[in-house]
Order: C-alpha cells, then sequence, then structure tokens
C-alpha cells in the first residue's frame, strides 16, 4: 500500500487560473465598477437656449426654421425662435420680419411683438416693432 503522504500528494493538483485568487480580483474590481456605473448619477447635457436670430443695421436675413415656415428679417432686427411640440413660438424683441408659415393645424405659429401675440395656423404676414416699443439688446 501506498503511503499517506503519497495519496495526498496524488490528491492535490494545481487549480486551474481561472479559480485562483487573480480571478476573484478581477471579478470584484469588475462588479464594483458596474455598481459605481449603475449608482453614479449621469450629468443631464446642458440645456439648449433657444437661437437667437440678429441682422445689423443695413443688413437683411432670410431664415428657413426647423419646420419649413420661412422667414425674412429686415434691417436692424432680433427675433428669438422657440419651438416646442405644442406651439411655434418667435419672439420679436427689434425690427421687422416677414413670415411665411409652413401649415401645422396642431402646432399654432405664434410671434410675440411687444405687448402682441399674433397667431396664425398658415399664411404670410408682417410684424414691425417700433423703436419706442423694442427691447434693448
Amino acid at each position: 500500500m501506498s503511503s499517506p503522504a503519497r495519496r495526498c500528494a496524488a490528491v492535490t493538483r494545481a487549480l486551474p487560473l481561472w479559480l485562483g485568487p487573480q480571478w476573484m480580483l478581477g471579478a470584484a474590481a469588475a462588479a464594483l465598477a458596474a455598481v459605481a456605473l449603475i449608482l453614479i448619477p449621469r450629468r443631464a447635457p446642458p440645456p439648449v437656449s433657444p437661437p437667437n436670430y440678429t441682422t445689423a443695421v443695413g443688413e437683411v436675413r432670410h431664415l428657413v426654421l426647423a419646420d419649413g415656415s420661412v422667414v425674412d428679417l429686415n434691417t436692424d432686427t432680433q427675433l428669438r425662435v422657440s419651438y416646442t411640440p405644442l406651439r411655434r413660438g418667435i419672439e420679436l424683441s427689434r425690427g421687422e420680419a416677414l413670415f411665411k408659415v409652413h401649415p401645422a393645424l396642431k402646432r399654432p405659429f405664434e410671434v410675440r411683438a411687444g405687448g402682441t401675440l399674433v397667431q396664425a395656423l398658415g399664411t404670410a404676414f408682417s410684424v414691425r416693432l417700433p423703436k419706442r416699443w423694442s427691447r434693448p439688446p
């Protein structure tokens, strides 16, 4: 018969690498990284400010907006475009603009100028804000 030392030596064999301590450390690090990615709050993208369009004295500008509407800015004009799923908004703070509105029955096209609101669903019109009603830039 064989001695007990020989039997132990025969039973003891090297473990595969994937069962060793290095594997456990790697798995723990991967689990920790996964938990950290889930728990760390993600930063929201910075808010997007509505586009502003301005013309200098003596300059005119032709714009095609996201919905297909066309705006022709006259000289020394400033406006801001603010579209939402429910409305298409323009704020004219200085000057004059000609609007050719792309029809959209469920999204009215609104132009605010001074204390006046002009609302259209699909037409062409011009809005002029006199200097005395203009807001400073």
